[in-house]
């Protein structure tokens, strides 16, 4: 899976990516779905110019360089976590919670193997169209906890209509 969200409007956005997280595969999801100004202005009171580019908050993953943000217009913010996991505002705590709250709602995402899938792909079954609905599911039900509209009873509803259909 791979995760960006947009910590001023909550917007989440989930990728399946199927263990392929090379920079390859994850920096154009980046470009498609981040919005960035790369360019700079130039601040008459102090002199300095100031770069309106999109700061994006990262683990330390490999993928993850910060000259390759760069390039695309990005300014990369990378949170080693085996030092510190926050300071301030810079943190990767929203994402984290997201992968949290999936869990949590969906039940599903705990324990997913790769052995799970290979079965689904043996049956003929498309993969990618499973996982994605078991996101767009746990999406659904975050957006009704969050917006407090009775999770359990909106859950029991999709999975009962996911049964008919």
């Amino acid at each position: 899976m791979f995760g960006l969200v947009d910590i001023a409007k909550y917007d989440i956005r989930i990728f399946y990516v199927n263990d392929n997280r090379q920079k390859e595969t994850l920096l154009p999801l980046v470009k498609k779905n981040v919005y960035t100004i790369n360019e700079r202005i130039y601040n008459n009171e102090d002199g300095n110019n100031i770069n309106l580019a999109t700061r994006i908050y990262s683990d330390c993953f490999q993928s993850y360089q910060e000259i390759d943000f760069n390039q695309l217009g990005y300014i990369l913010h990378r949170i080693n976590h085996s030092l510190w996991f926050a300071q301030g505002t810079f943190h990767t705590n929203t994402i984290e919670g997201v992968w949290s709250r999936l869990k949590r709602l969906t039940n599903d995402f705990c324990g997913i193997s790769g052995h799970f899938l290979d079965k689904l792909a043996e049956k003929g079954l498309n993969v990618d169209e499973y996982v994605n609905g078991i996101i767009c599911t746990g999406l659904f039900f975050m957006e009704c906890e969050h917006n407090k509209l009775g999770i359990n009873g909106k859950k029991y509803l999709l999975i009962e209509y996911l049964k008919i259909n």
